[in-house]
């Protein structure tokens, strides 16, 4: 099921465009988490988390077709309550950019096990409860296709939100440079959950 809901998300992305921000990203190699530019990693959303009566930034995502994100499977926990914000960048203002929408469906990788990591499969799909406003601050990323292989060295990016200073709570979308290894692959938590690698914490 996974794999047709993602062929049919490939589809639509096909026919209504992706990957074409209206800020062109500062891509050069970031060191010590700086500042991306705004708004120039449209599809970065940020997945919150209901505690009380208030949500809190919880993890990263991706917007990859008009309804649908693509986030990280152990972001998601049975019982909890999600919503997601398009058009963010710093999560300490309001920049009348955001867009709110709330989750009508979960659907976390069959394979995904919290317990073996290293097996892979840290995908989960959240259903909008509808479409954002495409505009300037919120657009759809580029999926590859099935079986895709990138070539050693080619250019690759992660986007999230993390701490500028290290003692201050995140809040500005950061990006990073790595390139990509062809076939190696690269778990959360060797990449995101080192400070050893970039000198500060991704969320």
């Amino acid at each position: 099921m996974l794999q047709t809901l993602v062929i049919v998300l490939l589809q639509v992305v096909f026919v209504f465009g992706c990957g074409s921000p209206a800020v062109n990203p500062d891509t050069s190699r970031v060191v010590n988490g700086e500042d991306a530019r705004p708004h120039s990693w449209p599809w970065q959303i940020s997945l919150q988390v209901k505690h009380g009566s208030r949500y809190h930034h919880t993890c990263g995502g991706t917007l990859v077709a008009p309804r649908w994100v693509l986030t990280a499977g152990h972001c998601i926990w049975p019982g909890d309550v999600y919503r997601v914000i398009l058009g963010e960048h710093d999560m300490s203002l309001q920049e009348g950019t955001e867009q709110i929408r709330d989750i009508l469906r979960i659907v976390v990788h069959p394979e995904w096990d919290i317990d073996h990591v290293a097996n892979g499969n840290d995908l989960a799909l959240l259903k909008l409860d509808k479409s954002p406003i495409i505009n300037d601050s919120v657009g759809e990323a580029c999926l590859p296709q099935a079986g895709e292989i990138l070539a050693h060295g080619t250019p690759c990016y992660i986007s999230g939100w993390g701490n500028l200073y290290s003692n201050i709570i995140a809040s500005f979308s950061l990006i990073l440079f790595v390139p990509c290894m062809g076939l190696y692959y690269v778990t959360l938590f060797d990449l995101c959950g080192s400070s050893s690698v970039f000198g500060l914490s991704l969320l």
